[in-house]
């Protein structure tokens, strides 16, 4: 996969002197698409979750007697997507090396983040559903399991981490 990767990333570069602006955006978000290609999924479920905790979270606000703005919410909004995803590639690209330099196999620093932030975004959403149905008990008892979850994956990242520092 990752010669044809290169491949693309030459034929762009090659075709860049004779294409607009926009061509040269397309194809390199291509070109990045089939870099990342076996992240998809994590990145799709990190984008949905957070848009799903914004579509709650903007009624329940309201509820709250907040003010609504646009502008703060386009804001935070790009900004928690910018932020997990950099966070995303960051760790593909670290698991990348770790993978290279010390003949590991396994991808997990990628599921492990993917999982965090899926947890933290879903006890928001929680959080959310809370104040707009406050008549549902079982709400906060999933807010407190889903807390646990996110404790339980940073212990597992942990125990990762210290298995490979024991290899070494």
């Amino acid at each position: 996969m990752y010669p044809y990767a290169l491949t693309i990333i030459r034929k762009i570069i090659d075709n860049t002197i004779h294409a607009s602006l926009w061509n040269n955006i397309l194809k390199l978000l291509v070109a990045i698409w089939l870099f990342f290609a076996g992240i998809h999924t994590y990145i799709y479920c990190i984008i949905a979750l957070t848009f799903i905790d914004v579509a709650t979270g903007i009624p329940a606000s309201m509820k709250k007697g907040e003010p609504f703005k646009s502008r703060i919410l386009r804001k935070g909004l790009i900004e928690k997507i910018a932020l997990y995803l950099i966070m995303l590639i960051a760790v593909f690209i670290l698991e990348l090396v770790v993978k290279s330099a010390f003949k590991y196999e396994s991808f997990y620093m990628v599921l492990v983040v993917t999982m965090c932030v899926s947890t933290y975004e879903l006890t928001s959403i929680l959080e959310n559903i809370a104040v707009l149905r406050p008549e549902l008990p079982f709400i906060s008892r999933l807010i407190k399991l889903s807390n646990k979850i996110h404790e339980k994956t940073l212990d597992i990242a942990e125990d990762k981490v210290d298995k490979v520092e024991l290899k070494k």
